[in-house]
């Protein structure tokens, strides 16, 4: 169960949610990031170590990708 549960948060750590949780919640980037960030450090929100490893991972994967699209 716990898993699974994790497997469902991922899913905000990606691109598509990180859009679209900007466009509903009026959120600038750094808002975002700072509380896609906070969850990663809540205890307890991610049910394994290594969702929440996964989940920093996708941060900084997120992050670069973001920087890398502000270059061009």
């Amino acid at each position: 169960d716990g898993l699974v549960r994790d497997a469902d948060k991922l899913w905000r750590y990606t691109l598509l949610h990180l859009k679209l949780a900007m466009r509903e919640r009026s959120w600038s980037l750094e808002e975002a990031e700072g509380v896609m960030q906070g969850d990663i450090n809540k205890d307890r929100f991610f049910y394994s170590q290594e969702a929440r490893e996964i989940a920093k991972t996708e941060m900084e994967n997120l992050s670069r990708l973001v920087i890398d699209n502000c270059d061009d």
